[in-house]
């Protein structure tokens, strides 16, 4: 029998025939639980792992069904995220199992978790879920992350974003505000490109002159000191 007191141990949800859990075993690791409701992979993990405890529906599992591990490990159904399928996403019944999985680690809480899917997972957490969200609820920007020309098909378009930072070496400002003078012109560039394949024809327009002056860099920083003044009305010298 196994010893999972010497070693780092796993759980294994949607287990299949054993894949992660064989790999992990390769690893050192020690399968604490397996769940897994197909009756021919159930027979292949019985094989293979006859004295890990066994459950069937993942909907059914409860924490004092299970042992608490370090890592939980699996691959929810891929049907409604693959692109062979009708794509029904997250909402679908069967890759909607992943919810079992997030309310499983909720309440085992283990250090790690290992999930897999297919690649369309990452449109529809990051993109089509997001998506709904804002329809349903009224809300008129969605940030889905910087760069990536795929997006443009997804309906999303280069939008001008700032940051602010003070920097106090007035050498460095300098050469991070020339550098930036000479990046501008390129993004603008990038983004007039970008936008003349727009999936939107009102928006497929050429740049403005209000969207280059949005492009120019910001005045620099002014003295640590004048800051200090402005905020304080006088700077104190040491002592």
């Amino acid at each position: 029998m196994r010893n999972l007191m010497s070693r780092p141990t796993f759980g294994s949800l949607f287990s299949g025939i054993g894949g992660f859990d064989a790999g992990l075993e390769a690893a050192g690791w020690a399968c604490a639980f397996q769940v897994e409701v197909d009756p021919f992979c159930t027979k292949v993990l019985e094989r293979h792992w006859p004295h890990v405890p066994r459950h069937r529906d993942i909907r059914g599992v409860t924490p004092t069904d299970l042992a608490a591990v370090d890592l939980l490990c699996g691959g929810f159904p891929c049907q409604d995220l693959s692109v062979a399928g009708r794509r029904a996403g997250l909402a679908g019944a069967r890759s909607g199992l992943f919810f079992e999985f997030v309310r499983v680690a909720t309440e085992l809480r283990p250090r790690w978790l290992l999930l897999e899917n297919v690649p369309g997972l990452h449109f529809e957490a990051c993109y089509y879920q997001g998506i709904e969200y804002c329809l349903t609820h009224g809300l008129t920007t969605f940030e889905p992350g910087a760069q990536g020309e795929h997006k443009l098909a997804r309906g999303f378009l280069p939008t001008k974003t700032r940051s602010f930072h003070y920097l106090a070496d007035p050498r460095f400002r300098a050469a991070v505000r020339e550098a930036l003078g000479r990046e501008s012109l390129a993004l603008e560039e990038y983004r007039a490109e970008l936008m003349a394949h727009s999936p939107y024809a009102q928006r497929a327009s050429a740049v403005s002159d209000q969207d280059r002056a949005d492009s120019t860099p910001s005045t620099p920083n002014p003295p640590l000191e004048e800051v200090f003044r402005a905020s304080t009305g006088r700077l104190k010298g040491p002592g």
